[in-house]
C-alpha cells in the first residue's frame, strides 16, 4: 500500500489553504473543537472515495476546491467547480462521473470505507459481531487465498509423510 505523504486542502469547507504532513505510521489530527479535524479525513473521503459528490465541499465564498494528495511515487488531485469536476494522477487528467473513482487512481489509493473510522464509531473492529470483523478482515486480506495455500502445503505435506 502507498504511503501518503501529505494531503494539501484549498478552498475545502472550512479550509482555505492547509498542507497536512503524514508519518510513515501512524498521524493523528489533533486540535480545538471546530477547527477543521474531521475536514481534513472529509477530504481523503471526497478524493479517494469520490463522497459525497456535488459542489457541498467548496468553502463558501469560494468558486472551487481542490484535494491533492502526494504519495510516495505519485500525486493526485481532485478538484470540484460548478462546471469542472476532474481527477488529475501525476500529468493524466480524468473526469469524474456519478460516484465513480476513476480506476487507476482507485487502485493507487486503494481506500475503502474500512479505511475511516469516524469520531464517534466505536474502536475498530471491537464494536461488531465477530462475522463482521471476518468480512472486515477478508477484505483487507483474501482469507480464502490463504486457506487455499494452506491446504496446499497440508497436502504437499501428507505426500511427503
Amino acid at each position: 500500500m502507498p504511503h501518503i505523504r501529505s494531503v494539501h486542502l484549498r478552498n475545502f469547507r472550512s479550509h482555505k489553504n492547509l498542507l497536512v504532513p503524514f508519518s510513515k505510521y501512524v498521524t493523528t489530527i489533533t486540535g480545538h473543537s471546530f477547527r477543521g479535524k474531521s475536514n481534513v479525513c472529509r477530504s481523503l473521503i471526497w478524493a479517494g472515495r469520490n463522497r459525497p459528490n456535488g459542489i457541498s465541499v467548496i468553502r463558501r465564498k469560494s468558486k472551487q476546491t481542490s484535494v491533492i494528495i502526494r504519495l510516495d511515487k505519485h500525486s493526485i488531485s481532485r478538484s470540484r467547480s460548478k462546471t469542472r469536476n476532474e481527477y488529475k494522477l501525476d500529468d493524466q487528467s480524468f473526469k469524474a462521473f456519478g460516484n465513480d473513482v476513476p480506476q487507476s487512481i482507485a487502485r493507487i489509493l486503494n481506500l475503502g470505507d474500512i479505511n475511516f473510522q469516524g469520531q464517534h464509531d466505536p474502536p475498530f473492529l471491537f464494536g461488531i459481531s465477530a462475522s463482521e470483523v471476518a468480512k472486515q478482515l477478508n477484505s483487507i486480506v483474501d482469507l480464502q487465498a490463504v486457506d487455499k495455500f494452506l491446504a496446499n502445503i497440508n497436502k504437499v505435506y501428507n505426500q511427503a509423510k
